[in-house]
């Protein structure tokens, strides 16, 4: 009995450190600067500061990933390092088949000269200020709640007399080491307030 003991204690500190580690993380890692301007309900329109971001675009989601992080963790011409930032922002092309997938860069590269890629297959742009919408949900990622929160999105953007332009996108939070329910993720989309 006390084995059972022992090893539920031990059970029960893994899950707590685990998910301890899905609470603290959203803090951890930097993210972009951007100011919440108005909620629309379940929407939030945010204006981001320009920043500097990575692009690849590939056939499929995890070379997209791994492409990008490669790159920032060592895999480029002066073998230097770029700290890991969230969120990942994807883009699925459905008329090329191919994703589009953007990192942000750490505000300590915004004047630096960045490390040369080894490939072709990754661009580095300065992102101007933008008003971008989102809707946040939780859990991990399907294409259910994906298309749940882009009906919400767009349905409050035009209930508020906002215009998307492009197409949506996902914004990732989350390491694969968050337990699934803190797992964040959010639909977004770049907008204009339209004139009455």
């Amino acid at each position: 009995m006390r084995g059972i003991y022992i090893a539920l204690i031990v059970i029960g500190i893994i899950i707590f450190l685990w998910f301890g580690w899905g609470f603290l993380s959203p803090f951890i890692w930097e993210q972009p600067d951007y100011t919440v301007l108005k909620r629309l309900g379940k929407t939030e329109i945010r204006e981001y500061a320009p920043t500097r971001i990575l692009i690849t675009e590939t056939s499929l989601w995890g070379n997209a990933f791994g492409v990008l992080s490669s790159y920032i963790f060592g895999d480029n011409k002066e073998n230097k390092k770029i700290a890991m930032t969230t969120p990942v922002q994807s883009t699925r092309d459905t008329e090329k088949g191919t994703y589009r997938m953007v990192f942000f860069l750490p505000k300590k590269w915004k004047n630096k000269k960045l490390p040369t890629p080894k490939g072709t297959n990754i661009t580095f742009q300065t992102q101007d200020s933008k008003l971008i919408a989102t809707v946040r949900y939780y859990g991990l990622q399907n294409r259910s709640k994906r298309e749940n929160a882009e009906k919400i999105l767009m349905r409050e953007l035009q209930e508020n007399n906002y215009s998307p332009l492009g197409q949506p996108f996902l914004f990732q939070y989350s390491d694969p080491l968050v337990p699934p329910p803190l797992r964040r993720s959010e639909v977004g989309i770049i907008v204009y307030k339209k004139e009455k």
